[in-house]
């Protein structure tokens, strides 16, 4: 967690990656599990790897 966000990133077969940002929430994320996630992807962020989800909400 940094400055109140917690990130965590898809696991695909890609090359191109998929990241979410949680803002202010408890988040008790753990690998391998299944999570329902809610995001506006209109603020979704290019970046040179894959694309940044903000505000992510675990459902």
């Amino acid at each position: 967690m940094i400055n109140g966000t917690t990130s965590f990133a898809f696991e695909t077969s890609d090359t191109y990656g998929v990241s979410c940002e949680f803002q202010n929430q408890n988040t008790d994320l753990k690998v391998g599990k299944s999570y329902k996630l809610i995001v506006e992807t209109y603020q979704a962020e290019r970046q040179p790897r894959g694309v940044l989800l903000h505000n992510c909400i675990n459902l």
